[in-house]
């Protein structure tokens, strides 16, 4: 092995190295500059276990506020007020009384379910992912979470069942309904790391480039092609295992309650990140299978040995 060949094998693995980190930089960066973020995120609203948190937190702050016991007790009291004793109401009635209570927190929970389904949910959650975004650009505010304000879809819920008839939730009040979507400590690692991608996002594809180009100028043969191409396919590999290992211990760190939007969360960044290494990984293992099959040809002009006895060649990458 020469000193060219040597110095290019070093080329080659500094260059894959640059691949494998210049990769996911590369994507994060589109992600947070530009809709990619709102692209990959925004159908999370529509994600069954994402929406029957959310729709647990909203149901439960309407049912609160209209306090459906109460509500059957004014029936039992309407009743009193005929002169039919409470007691003998409550005996004879409580079964049916019961699931009437049951029958109202279902209609609140189906009001809510639609409104998670409806424009105003969506424009909700898109804005609270923008919000997230812009605050990861501008860096402030620091130490804040990112959350989605809920109220709109409890004033929504509230429309749809004052228009399915049910008048007791008119004058519940909307406080203030929140649901984390980043926690402060990440959104601040993010944030630091916002401009350090940005640099990288540049300077890591010039170091991979500029270092496969610089082996091939040293040894240009079809092996070392073959060994820029080898080790382009072995740097995706080496992200897409990376990909799936980091998932639990990522979401080891997050609140309980927080578990669900981050597992949905992780899996629709991680598909995203996904396409891209393997849209790489195909297209440099497809490049490597087309320079393995090409013929090694030498001299197929003449086919006559030079006088050193040795076999011009007419090809710049041949087989060594």
């Amino acid at each position: 092995m020469t000193v060219r060949d040597m110095l290019a094998g070093v080329l080659v693995l500094v260059g894959s190295l640059a691949v494998l980190a210049a990769v996911p930089v590369i994507w994060a960066g589109q992600e947070l500059r530009t809709e990619g973020y709102a692209e990959t995120a925004g159908p999370l609203i529509k994600d069954p276990e994402i929406q029957a948190a959310i729709a647990t937190r909203v149901t439960d702050d309407i049912r609160r506020q209209a306090d459906l016991p109460k509500i059957v007790d004014g029936t039992v009291d309407a009743l009193a007020g005929l002169g039919i004793p409470r007691s003998l109401v409550r005996r004879h009635l409580g079964s049916v009384l019961d699931p009437t209570e049951a029958a109202l927190a279902a209609l609140i929970e189906k009001d809510v379910r639609e409104t998670l389904d409806s424009p105003v949910a969506t424009q909700v959650w898109t804005t609270a992912l923008r919000d997230a975004r812009d605050a990861i650009a501008t860096g402030s505010p620091r130490n804040t979470p990112i959350i989605v304000e809920l109220t709109p879809l409890v004033e929504e819920a509230k429309r749809r069942l004052v228009d399915d008839g049910f008048d007791a939730v008119r004058d519940v009040r909307s406080p203030s309904l929140r649901f984390v979507v980043v926690e402060s400590a990440p959104l601040a690692e993010a944030q630091r790391w916002y401009d350090v991608v940005a640099i990288l996002g540049v300077i890591l594809p010039v170091i991979g480039a500029g270092s496969f180009l610089v082996a091939l100028a040293a040894s240009p043969s079809r092996r070392t092609l073959l060994a820029v191409l080898a080790g382009t396919t072995v740097a995706m590999a080496v992200l897409v295992l990376g990909i799936a290992m980091a998932r639990e211990p990522t979401l080891t760190s997050l609140a309980p309650d927080q578990r669900v939007l981050g597992e949905a969360a992780y899996d629709a960044f991680a598909a995203s990140l996904r396409a891209l290494v393997w849209w790489v990984f195909g297209i440099a293992l497809g490049l490597a299978f087309i320079v393995r099959s090409l013929p090694d040809r030498r001299d197929s002009r003449s086919g006559v040995r030079p006088a050193g006895g040795r076999v011009a060649s007419t090809t710049a990458f041949s087989r060594r």
